[in-house]
């Protein structure tokens, strides 16, 4: 729950640049199976 609140208050703080982390930390956790080739 903290992920889906924390995106839209950093969006303004950082320029959506902490929402690039957050997107890329749900991603790692979607491919939790060991296949991260979309990570970078």
């Amino acid at each position: 729950m903290i992920i889906l609140i924390f995106p839209h208050y950093t969006i303004r703080r950082d320029n959506g640049k902490v929402f690039l982390l957050t997107f890329r930390t749900q991603k790692i956790k979607a491919n939790n199976h060991g296949e991260n080739k979309n990570i970078l």
